[in-house]
């Protein structure tokens, strides 16, 4: 408690009564659905405070100071945890990453990436049949999208890494590519069988199909054993014991963790987790010299085509219900044994959902990831379209006590930052005005001036531009000339290969609406062509669209609703940074500085006395904290509602009263959340208790609401039961 008190000062108590500087952390409010666990929200809220904190004027000194322990409290909260304020950097070792527009359909621009991009990947020689022959491995990424709001317009304004129409194109290859090596000639021979290391995973290839693109693959280790040796393999995490037991001409006896099978000659029998096959038998008259050749693994042998599902890396065993499936094209002397992509993931209600910001689509067996990183800039300059109907008074820009226009009405584009956002007539300004004329029959352009005038851009009759400048021209606004009813505001961009993005919103200043229906969106009010594309109807998009360029639409259809248009727009294009790893790849990133956020300063007067004037009008509109009970804070007594003055004896006699005032008698007090407590919305948090010190008792534990995880009471709920004893175990 010392600590608090002196980093506040000795004349707090004074600063609670009058207003005066208090310091309030940075908090979220909902004050829909309250309960304690919330506090201390909403009474604290981005930075500042949306509470009044209420006395009653017939109370004991002990309420005032347990009011001043609550705001003491208030003002001892940390200001907040520290903010990013430099951008983080991300390093790729090994791997490749680019910054795609989010126009781009595809990610052909990275390419086919090898090893000299992603580090894991290989291109070397292996050997086969005695030869040394090229291999390589690719990664292409053609079937990859970057998917936005233009793609499904249910994403709203978060961008997706998704498919192409033809996700199949986003595939990964292991080539073999050499003259010393004929397809046709690998079986499954000690010499000509082909081992090769697919997707991280050693595979034994024992056929190649060329005519029908087929690839004979065999999962299983070979092993050599004598009459009553045995071997052991692990299958799902358990040992397994494999016995020879004895060795025929055509047969063998075979026993598998006590499991006895006699099998013939180059067959296999599953025994469950683990099959066995036999694959040769040296049969002599001497018992003790025969051997057997035996191949055991969970599969001995697949045949796999192009289209395929990889089952081996845990795919379902439909093709049309895999993500990869098997690709393969082999000719004599050029192999490709691969995975390709294999379902739409192009909308949010795909059977594979594209990947927001920091999530990834993994190669199988994890051998390689996209990742969407982030977005390279951010739209935070909010531009407001909404009319002024009849109160534009309109100046001459050269002699601004000439009045040209008044009470017109006027489509209003402001920008939300002071003196800036637009530029018109070589001028900066943070407000653009198209206003009718006199006779209804032409649109004029003014802006304010930073004076607060409104002036005159250019002579009636004259269509005229300006442009939405957030540091960079992002927009150039124009409209059509003279139109006594509707008006085609175009906006274009600006920027370097996007210039063919136009937003067009249709205005009719006359009428003080947007399209064709004042207070109620239609689909034409507000369209968007992209590159070259038809024109896309939003107005009635119930989320927000974003545009190549990255700027957003925010919610057309409800902003329309009351014809008005909410645009973001960035500093600069935006665009979305991919990062394509290998098996090898490092990806390390690094925060950016920080800074905690700065505490503001209380400006108004955060305490009243229930008798104060304008109470009655303050508790509709502040979030209350409400000290002292009902017998001497009449807002108290209102919000529980009983009578004021209402004493404990009597709320202790009466069972009616026992349940609006839940104090059990003596040395006991109650905190109680109470949601849309004088209506509107705002809530009330009661701090009282059966006498003065037992409130004084209740606000020390409010202040004191983090200390051991909430103490001995669960300040969770919407109402707690604090003792005297109880604020005595927390002192």
């Amino acid at each position: 408690m010392k600590k608090i008190l002196s980093k506040i000062g000795a004349g707090f108590l004074g600063a609670v009564m009058t207003g005066a500087s208090l310091l309030v952390p940075v908090a979220i409010a909902d004050s829909t659905a309250n309960t304690l666990a919330d506090y201390p929200a909403p009474f604290i809220t981005d930075g500042g405070t949306d509470m009044l904190m209420v006395i009653g004027a017939d109370a004991s000194p002990a309420d005032v100071l347990g009011a001043v322990n609550i705001a003491v409290e208030l003002g001892g909260e940390p200001e907040g945890e520290p903010v990013p304020t430099g951008a983080a950097t991300t390093a790729v070792t090994g791997g490749e990453d680019k910054e795609i527009s989010l126009a781009d359909s595809d990610l052909g621009d990275f390419g086919t990436l090898k090893d000299n991009y992603l580090a894991g990947f290989k291109d070397k020689k292996i050997t086969w049949n005695g030869e040394d022959i090229d291999i390589e491995e690719t990664l292409s990424l053609d079937g990859l999208s970057i998917l936005t709001s233009a793609d499904d317009k249910n994403v709203g304004s978060d961008v997706y890494l998704g498919t192409t129409t033809n996700p199949e194109t986003f595939i990964y290859k292991y080539i073999i590519d050499d003259n010393d090596f004929n397809a046709s000639a690998v079986a499954d021979s000690s010499s000509e069988k082909l081992t090769i290391e697919l997707l991280g995973e050693t595979m034994i290839v024992t056929d190649i199909d060329v005519a029908a693109d087929k690839i004979k693959f065999k999962f299983a280790d070979d092993v050599v054993l004598g009459m009553g040796e045995s071997t052991t393999v692990t299958a799902d995490s358990t040992e397994y014991t494999i016995t020879v037991n004895s060795i025929g001409l055509g047969s063998v006896s075979v026993s598998v963790n006590g499991d006895t099978q006699i099998i013939e000659d180059d067959h296999n029998y599953d025994f469950g987790v683990v099959t066995v096959e036999v694959g040769s038998i040296l049969y002599t008259d001497d018992t003790e010299s025969r051997q057997t050749k035996l191949s055991v693994g969970s599969d001995i042998t697949k045949t796999v085509s192009s289209g395929d599902s990889m089952e081996v890396f845990d795919e379902p065993k439909e093709a049309k219900d895999a993500e990869w499936v098997w690709h393969v094209d082999a000719e004599a002397d050029n192999v490709e044994i691969g995975a390709k992509y294999s379902l739409d993931s192009r909308k949010l209600d795909d059977d594979i959902a594209p990947k927001a910001v920091g999530e990834k689509i993994e190669l199988p067996n994890g051998y390689g990831e996209i990742e969407l990183s982030e977005l390279t800039a951010v739209a935070d300059l909010k531009y407001t379209f909404e009319f002024k109907e009849g109160n534009i008074d309109v100046y001459n820009a050269s002699a601004t006590s000439t009045k040209l226009y008044d009470n017109r009405n006027a489509l209003m584009i402001s920008s939300g930052e002071a003196d800036t956002g637009f530029k018109i007539d070589s001028k900066e300004t943070d407000t653009v005005y198209l206003f009718e004329g006199n006779d209804t029959t032409f649109i004029g352009l003014a802006y304010e001036d930073g004076d607060n005038n409104i002036v005159m851009s250019a002579a009636p009759n004259t269509s005229e531009s300006f442009i939405l400048d957030n540091d960079e021209n992002i927009y150039n606004a124009t409209y059509n000339e003279t139109n006594s009813t509707n008006v085609d505001l175009n906006l274009t961009n600006l920027l370097s290969g996007l210039n063919e993005e136009e937003v067009g919103i249709d205005v009719n200043v006359h009428s003080v609406k947007l399209g064709s229906n004042e207070g109620d969106a239609d689909a034409n009010e507000i369209k968007v062509t992209e590159q070259g594309a038809s024109a896309t109807s939003i107005g009635t998009y119930d989320k927000s669209y974003r545009t190549y360029s990255g700027a957003i639409i925010e919610t057309p259809e409800d902003n329309g609703d009351n014809d008005e248009v909410v645009m973001y727009i960035p500093e600069e294009q935006i665009k979305a940074k991919v990062i394509v790893s290998g098996p090898g790849t490092e990806v390390t990133t690094t925060e950016g500085d920080t800074v905690t956020p700065k505490v503001e300063p209380v400006r108004d007067n955060i305490a009243r006395m229930d008798t104060d004037e304008g109470i009655e009008s303050d508790k509709l509109d502040k979030n209350l904290i409400l000290v002292g009970s009902p017998a001497v804070n009449r807002l108290t007594a209102a919000v529980l509602g009983v009578d004021y003055p209402t004493w404990g004896s009597e709320w202790t006699a009466d069972e009616n009263l026992s349940a609006k005032v839940p104090i059990s008698g003596e040395g006991s007090a109650m905190i109680k959340m109470v949601n849309n407590a004088f209506g509107g919305g705002n809530v009330a948090l009661v701090v009282a208790g059966w006498s003065a010190d037992d409130t004084q008792a209740a606000c020390t534990a409010l202040q004191q609401f983090k200390k051991e995880e909430y103490g001995t009471y669960d300040l969770t709920k919407e109402n707690v039961t604090v003792s005297e004893t109880t604020v005595k175990l927390i002192d």
